[in-house]
This record gives C-alpha cells, structure tokens and sequence, in this order.
C-alpha cells in the first residue's frame, strides 16, 4: 500500500491532468478499457450538477482499483456546491456518501436504463425474426 505522500503525489498528478484536457481524455480512455464491462451503457460525468436524485451512478476511485455503484438518493450541499452524494444500493438496502471530488463518475439516468433494456429486448427479437 502506498504511504501517504505518494498517495498525495498521485492525487496532485490526477488534478494537475485535469488542467490540461488531452491527459484527462487518455485517463478516461484507460478507466474505459479497463472497465470494459462495468461502465458498457455508462457516461463519463463531466458536470457534477448535471446529476440527480435517481441517477444510477459507478465510480472509479483515483487510484483505478475497481468500479463501485449505487443510486442517487440525496445530494448534500454546502454553500450551493455539492459536496456529496448519498447513495443506496436499492437490492441491500445499504446507504453511504461519496464526495465526487475522490472520484470518476459515470452516470446512466433512469430514461437510459429503460431504453437500454428495450433496445436490448429489441435486438434479441430481430435477430429470432424469421421472414
């Protein structure tokens, strides 16, 4: 496990490529493949104020380790800036916070997942469709 001024060091690092747009491009082009799976049919959230209660989000942390989930139940804010998100997991019933800064988040709103799930539904149907 790294000590706490690499993790510090690897943190200002993520931050600094935020600045420039190509290297944060190449980061969510990496998180993209190696998350393959696990973000297919998720967005890469650009605007956190673009998110809302309902929204069906996974995060990857900063350090790529593994793409966690949840359900936007409320958004905590401070001063008219969020500071984080409550999320529950709706089969465990499990609550937690997040604060969006410590992380990359992909967001699929309720309309994509039902539309996701009919596309899906529609393929298999076309596909056994015999003229």
């Amino acid at each position: 496990m790294p000590d706490k001024k690499e993790r510090l060091d690897n943190i200002k690092n993520i931050l600094e490529n935020y600045e420039k747009n190509d290297n944060l491009n190449d980061t969510l082009k990496f998180i993209k493949r190696k998350f393959e799976e696990e973000l297919e049919d998720y967005k890469y959230c650009e605007n956190i104020n673009n998110l809302e209660k309902g929204n069906h989000i996974k995060y990857v942390d900063l350090f790529f380790k593994e793409v966690k989930y949840g359900t936007i139940v409320d958004i905590l804010k401070n001063e008219g800036r969020i500071k984080l998100f409550v999320l529950k997991n709706l089969h465990s019933g499990l609550v937690w916070n997040i604060n969006p800064s410590k992380y990359f988040l992909y967001y699929k709103t309720n309309n994509d997942n039902v539309n996701s799930q009919l596309r899906k539904l529609m393929d298999e149907y076309i596909k056994n469709f015999k003229v």
